[in-house]
């Protein structure tokens, strides 16, 4: 599938060698149009949403893990007795 999708974005649906080699078709097929049938387009989508979902469940997870770990430095930060680790540069002294 992903050989078809670059021949449709990349080289406006038309096969070249590249794309023959990678799905094994014919040489006969060379500078023919990709045809993708009504079962080839649902099993697209239904991949690009299961994909989808799982990319969307990744970043909440690593947004919430973000968050926490800001929530813990503000905390943190907070104590009157926390001092940073280093000093801020203000350009070389006059």
């Amino acid at each position: 599938m992903y050989s078809t999708r670059h021949i449709i974005i990349h080289n406006c649906s038309i096969k070249d060698k590249d794309y023959l080699a990678q799905t094994g078709e014919p040489e006969s097929e060379f500078e023919k149009k990709v045809e993708l049938s009504l079962k080839e387009i649902r099993r697209l989508i239904s991949v690009t949403r299961k994909v989808s979902k799982l990319l969307n469940n990744e970043l909440k997870e690593e947004l919430l893990k973000h968050n926490k770990s800001l929530l813990n430095f503000a905390n943190l930060a907070s104590n009157e007795n926390f001092v940073l680790g280093y000093k801020f540069y203000a350009g070389p002294k006059k």
